[in-house]
């Protein structure tokens, strides 16, 4: 396998320019309050995705010139989406926007510069045929006042941080073969390599010698052997200590509760959690480098097979506790209750762990809107305002004391879920979870079931690969360097 694209050159380039390239394809924002004549008819669809309206591009004369008129609307929602139709518009390799520098003026430029970046994405690698036409340069006509000084500063933050959505999404979008747990464990060496970070991955005899039997336990069924991946920060004297636990499922079939083919074939994108702390850790230095950050990826395959963990057995955790396996198909906190409990032993200021965990979640929140618990109300108040900034919306959700003894076992500490087809699995297994973080250590569960993989046409083709989790992470990392915490 090839090496992850960390740099750039996989970034459409941002340009100011006083006059547009020869050839370049002029584009228009159409703001509120434009006249817009006949060409705003057909511009907005009906078809909705996370973050509001679909915005299409459309064609009109821009300055003379046949060109593209986007709605760039009243608010930062639409102003992203805008954006998103500029990354989109295939068929163009060079735009030149007129009038970002309005956007300045009332905090839409970086919702639109990031939709710019995130719709431009483009997942090629397994093709043999050229696909669409990417745009490769986007050209930002300057204004000549003080708003090209703000949008510099706006493209500069925006280039630096879209690198970990961009990774992520590639992780996701490769074939399940292609990137099994020790593939990914290398992916972890060469983020590590190209952004100075130190990387360790114990592989199963470091992770027997680790006591860390549950990741163990979910691997054993596969011929691809379980990794923990863990990457540091080189921080002297930080700010702030953050550990992010990262589920990494590299493909979920269910173990010996086998899925169904429907419930199977997303699966693929079971360590999209992994894929977004590997992707905010690759631009953490540039981002946050006064945050101290430990990223641990729990990383195995869940398969059937002659040595897989059977319902009813028990697993010793590296926390010493004992789990009964009454469901082999709840492999994800099994994986994150050994990752969590070695990164409570760092007694960090927060731990964060992201994982696509539960069905109960989608059930509750569908796919766009992650679902937080938080040990205390500042963390929980961290990580909302993160989403926000980040177009990754969460919602808080309570941990209910009065199922916490649906995970009491009979011959064992712990069982791993409710086997009740009704049960609020989510809620249970946070309950779970949390059994597993040190007292006195803030920490915040991430369920982010259903959002890795896009349900319908948006910022990415149906089907692919969000990134959900890495903007929002970066966003965290942000404002725990701005003083936040």
């Amino acid at each position: 396998m090839s090496a992850p694209d960390l740099s750039a050159a996989a970034l459409p380039d941002l340009a100011f320019v006083t006059a547009p390239s020869v050839g370049a394809v002029p584009a228009r924002l159409l703001l509120s309050g434009d006249d817009a004549g006949p060409v705003i008819a057909g511009l907005i669809g009906d078809d909705r995705h996370a973050h509001g309206t679909l915005v299409r591009a459309g064609a009109g004369l821009v300055d003379g010139a046949a060109g593209l008129i986007i709605p760039a609307g009243a608010d930062a929602r639409a102003a992203r989406a805008a954006g998103v139709a500029v990354g989109r518009a295939t068929g163009h390799a060079v735009i030149t926007v007129h009038g970002v520098g309005r956007l300045a003026a009332d905090g839409r430029a970086p919702a639109f510069i990031d939709g710019l970046l995130s719709g431009a994405y483009r997942f090629d690698r397994q093709r043999t045929r050229p696909g669409a036409v990417r745009v490769e340069r986007v050209e930002i006509l300057a204004s000549g006042d003080a708003s090209d000084l703000e949008l510099a500063a706006i493209i500069a933050w925006a280039m630096a941080a879209a690198p970990a959505t961009r990774l992520a999404r590639d992780l996701v979008n490769e074939p399940p073969s292609q990137l099994t747990p020790s593939i990914m464990a290398d992916r972890a060496r060469d983020v590590g390599a190209a952004t100075g970070l130190d990387v360790e991955v114990l592989d199963e005899a470091a992770l027997e010698a680790a006591g860390c039997g549950a990741i163990l336990g979910v691997g054993r069924g596969s011929a691809e052997p379980p990794r923990l991946a863990i990457l540091r920060t080189r921080t002297e004297d930080p700010v702030a200590r953050v550990a992010l636990v990262g589920k990494g499922i590299t493909f979920d079939a269910g173990g010996l509760f086998v899925k169904s083919a429907e419930g199977m074939v997303d699966m693929k994108g079971d360590m999209a959690g992994a894929a977004a702390i590997l992707g905010a850790m690759s631009v953490v230095a540039a981002c946050a480098p006064r945050v101290q950050v430990t990223g641990y990826l729990a990383l195995s395959e869940n398969l059937p097979g002659p040595r897989a963990t059977k319902p009813g057995d028990v697993l010793r955790t590296r926390s010493g506790l004992t789990i009964e396996v009454n469901d082999p198909d709840a492999e994800g906190r099994m994986v994150l209750c050994d990752a969590l409990a070695m990164a409570g032993e760092a007694k960090p200021d927060l731990i964060v762990d992201l994982a696509t965990l539960t069905g109960s979640k989608v059930r509750a929140l569908g796919n766009d809107v992650g679902a937080i618990y938080a040990t205390d109300d500042r963390s929980a108040a961290l990580l909302e305002a993160a989403g926000r900034a980040a177009s990754e919306p969460v919602w808080r959700m309570p941990f209910v004391e009065a199922y916490r003894h649906k995970i009491d076992s009979r011959i064992a500490d712990l069982r791993l879920c409710d086997p009740a087809a009704a049960s609020p699995d989510s809620i249970i297994a946070a309950l779970f979870l949390r059994e597993f973080v040190p007292a006195g250590i803030p920490w915040v569960h991430l369920d982010m079931a259903g959002g890795e993989l896009a349900d319908r046409e948006g910022e990415v083709p149906e089907g692919m690969a969000t990134g959900y989790g890495a903007r929002l992470l970066v966003e965290l990392l942000r404002a725990l360097e701005a003083g936040a915490a």
